[in-house]
């Protein structure tokens, strides 16, 4: 049985480059050091009280299991390499990320 795990994210930062980074990063640290797999949840980007940008996650998280999630290949880190963010007419993100594996 997975038991789902609840945690909100806040996370600030100046750049939107930057911001997307940061919380991929943080993602990647959550299973690293506490074994938490992203399962989905909403994020939201807004203007932080400093003027900043602030990506807030309402996240699921599962403990990582290797015999449900596999054992793929070991991300290291997410770089800024070939980052791509747009934001698409209807208002939605399209996000190109590349790993460091």
């Amino acid at each position: 049985m997975i038991r789902r795990i609840h945690s909100k994210r806040a996370l600030a930062v100046v750049a939107l480059l930057c911001l997307l980074v940061a919380f991929l990063s943080e993602l990647l640290w959550l299973l690293e050091s506490k074994d938490l797999l992203w399962a989905g949840g909403g994020a939201e980007v807004d203007e932080g009280p400093d003027g900043g940008l602030r990506l807030r996650a309402d996240a699921n998280a599962v403990r990582y299991d290797p015999t449900l999630h596999g054992r793929g290949v070991e991300v290291k880190a997410v770089t800024y390499h070939g980052l791509k963010v747009d934001r698409l007419r209807d208002g939605r993100w399209r996000i190109q990320v590349i790993l460091d594996v």
